[in-house]
């Protein structure tokens, strides 16, 4: 991102992948300093099928529009745009037919095609239910207590915008939801990350996201380093039972890794990398079996904000899966 505020590096629809960096293995535990890393042997960094499809955020239009693309970075298509509205934080559902997405403070759905949008609630970040029939969302309400104010909160609505219902009520910031499979709200409640197999208290961290088959919680976090210097973001992912998260990716002030989100498999992450002014792109840590760790796939996949990663649904998606 440049210091105006716009993304560079990515092209009206239909761009190819780009490829700029080497390859980097990742497997750090959690709160160490970052080192250099290690290089990865070519035949563990070969994928020859990235499934599903991803959508994400640009301003390549001029404002903020939803893009959608094949996992591999090509086949990209502006949803939106180009318009007079910002839109922000779009999730496939779980079949992969229709996007959640915030439109001017406000939660709204449409089908991966980019047609049939349709208003839900006032609110924002939104997030399905493992069976697309609800949206669990963030929302700002007045405060008009002791210390008036705003708290953030969350709540869960049907898809069709009946039945809104209180989640997670104040006070403070409850936050960036999001649904585990077959299981509860995971969420962001004053710094803490909150849900199924999280022990209290135990992890800070922001944008939880559950793998499909609900085993690994990914996230990022702060980490500081040099003595308290530096602090930078770094992409985490968790396994409830075990004693603590493991780091996936190792970069280094300005740079930070956020926004996470699995593959319909589940054996790969989509991750924003930023320096907050001149970039923000697209990149990908896999799960080698052979290996048990985590790794950097070649390059970057383009440029944008928010990537999601969902399943790809021939019938309502185009361009075709």
């Amino acid at each position: 991102m440049s210091p105006s505020g716009t993304h560079l590096g990515i092209a009206p629809p239909r761009l190819s992948l780009l490829a700029f960096l080497a390859l980097a293995l990742i497997a750090a535990a959690c709160g160490e300093t970052p080192t250099q890393p290690l290089e990865v042997e070519p035949s563990f960094a070969k994928a020859t099928h990235w499934p599903g499809k991803i959508v994400f955020v640009s301003q390549a239009s001029g404002n903020n529009d939803i893009y959608i693309m094949d996992a591999d970075g090509t086949d990209i298509l502006n949803l939106t745009g180009p318009n007079s509205v910002h839109e922000f934080s779009p999730e496939l559902s779980p079949d992969g037919t229709r996007i959640a997405f915030t439109r001017n403070s406000q939660v709204w759905w449409m089908y991966a095609s980019g047609r049939g949008a349709r208003f839900v609630a006032a609110g924002y970040d939104p997030a399905w239910s493992p069976d697309g029939t609800q949206l669990v969302f963030t929302r700002n309400d007045d405060f008009n207590g002791p210390a008036p104010g705003i708290d953030v909160n969350l709540y869960v609505i049907n898809a069709d915008g009946t039945g809104e219902l209180p989640l997670a009520i104040g006070p403070g910031t409850q936050h960036e939801p999001t649904w585990a499979p077959h299981q509860d709200v995971t969420y962001v409640s004053n710094g803490q990350l909150v849900g199924p197999g999280i022990p209290s208290g135990a992890f800070e961290g922001r944008e939880p996201e559950w793998s499909p088959d609900g085993t690994k919680l990914a996230y990022h976090a702060s980490q500081q380093y040099g003595g308290g210097a530096h602090v930078n973001d770094q992409i985490y992912v968790y396994e409830p039972g075990t004693l603590l998260p493991v780091r996936v990716t190792n970069t280094v002030d300005p740079i930070a890794d956020r926004s996470p989100t699995f593959s319909p498999d589940g054996d790969h992450i989509v991750f924003m990398r930023t320096d907050d002014w001149n970039f923000d792109d697209f990149r990908q840590v896999s799960w080698s079996a052979v290996r048990g760790v985590w790794y950097q796939e070649p390059g970057a996949l383009g440029s944008g904000l928010e990537p999601h990663w969902g399943p790809c649904a021939p019938s309502r998606t185009f361009p075709p899966c």
